[in-house]
């Protein structure tokens, strides 16, 4: 993983400057940058001048170089660092757990006692919240009983009626079961789609396509649990065939695949089934890690889902001791990212 540290960022201030300042005629907005990271080179190049044109960047370079047209609105930021928009690679907008990320605080919407249109609305703050805090591009992978509500602010967004640059939907989770409940207004929303067969798979692929998903998410496995030895173990739901099926009806209409896995037989069936990314990977061995890196299949970590208190503390009862993160920390060291 890499980590960059600055002491001031103005972070996604290019796309966020360009959104809130919207002339009715075509204007230059000039950007004084004091640093400049580049995500390419990996480099901080300072004293570096931005101009956007109709939301779009049409120069970047050094001041002596790239010249400030007459008129232009400038933003001077000469002692801060500008980013580029940055990724949020696995988001839940549509989440209704802990508000603000604090244990133990006040739920944020209920699929049971609030309708989908509040949670929808909810959802499209949260997908700003993350604008605010310079991520411009989201993927989004569940929405939690939305249906397809979360394609729809996708195409909101989109389309300019809403102030975030790009979303990435995946309407659905899938999993061999459902989970269904009475709710105030009948049936709550079904979290999860089920399929049982290759052929039913590829049905579901195709139909998460025709509604507007991006990404084709499912459950490779269930819950874990640990041992008496302490080791952990995945419950595996789909079989080799299923999965198989998936991933390729995924790549053949050009989606991409991810899965979210703990480890175990769940894990190694996708990442023999190619998929693009795997989520979580809780227990990753060193084969496993080897074979995700020759094939350039991305691991999403999301780590510090798994240090709130809903996880540690049932882990450190169960184990006498938090085993997530000794197996993180083992593998920490030698994970590597694929070469782009």
């Amino acid at each position: 993983m890499r980590i960059f540290t600055f002491r001031l960022v103005a972070c996604a201030v290019v796309c966020l400057a360009a959104t809130a300042i919207r002339a009715q005629t075509s204007q230059v907005l000039a950007i004084r940058a004091g640093r400049l990271f580049d995500s390419k080179s990996g480099k901080v190049a300072e004293n570096q001048v931005i101009l956007i044109e109709d939301e779009k960047i049409t120069s970047v370079g050094p001041a002596d170089r790239v010249q400030v047209p007459a008129g232009a609105q400038v933003i001077d930021l000469a002692k801060g660092t500008v980013l580029p928009g940055l990724v949020d690679g696995h988001t839940h907008v549509f989440g209704f757990g802990l508000d603000d990320v604090k244990p133990g605080g006040p739920a944020f919407a209920s699929p049971i006692n609030d309708t989908r249109e509040y949670r929808t609305l909810l959802a499209l703050a949260n997908a700003q919240k993350d604008l605010r805090a310079g991520f411009t591009t989201l993927r989004d992978l569940m929405s939690h009983g939305g249906g397809y509500a979360d394609v729809d602010i996708k195409k909101a967004i989109n389309r300019g009626f809403f102030r975030v640059r790009a979303c990435k939907s995946r309407p659905w989770a899938w999993s061999l079961q459902e989970k269904e409940c009475s709710a105030r207004r009948g049936e709550s929303p079904k979290n999860y789609q089920s399929v049982d067969s290759p052929w039913a798979a590829r049905q579901a692929v195709r139909e998460q396509i025709h509604y507007g998903a991006d990404w084709i998410k499912f459950h490779s496995t269930a819950d874990y649990e640990f041992e008496p030895d302490g080791e952990l173990w995945s419950e595996p739901t789909f079989t080799k065939e299923e999965v198989d099926a998936i991933v390729d009806e995924a790549h053949r209409h050009k989606k991409k695949a991810a899965c979210h896995a703990f480890g175990g037989e769940g894990l190694r069936n996708c990442v023999n089934a190619g998929v693009d990314t795997v989520e979580h990977a809780i227990e990753l061995d060193d084969a496993t890690a080897e074979q995700m890196k020759k094939k350039g299949i991305y691991l999403e970590l999301t780590a510090y889902h798994y240090s709130l208190s809903d996880y540690t503390v049932k882990d450190a009862k169960n184990t006498g001791a938090s085993t997530v993160f000794r197996h993180y920390a083992r593998r920490a060291d030698d994970w590597r990212y694929p070469e782009e």
